[in-house]
């Protein structure tokens, strides 16, 4: 399964958005991956606007649970 990961993790594990996500998710959906994983605060503004499934988290350890 072809995951992308799109944020900015800080010391602590937070996730954060990243500029730009909206350009950047359009070009994981163009290049065919299944499944992006980035903030909760990004995933609210890009569902439904893309041909992928779109995971919002607020830690990077939630990623454990996703992926496995």
């Amino acid at each position: 399964e072809r995951t992308v990961f799109l944020g900015e993790v800080g010391l602590t594990g937070e996730v954060r958005s990243v500029p730009f996500s909206e350009l950047r998710a359009k070009e994981i959906a163009l290049m065919n991956y299944k499944k992006l994983i980035c903030s909760v605060q990004a995933a609210e503004k890009l569902k439904g606007h893309f041909d992928i499934e779109i995971i919002g988290i607020r830690n990077a350890i939630e990623i454990r649970d996703i992926i496995s």
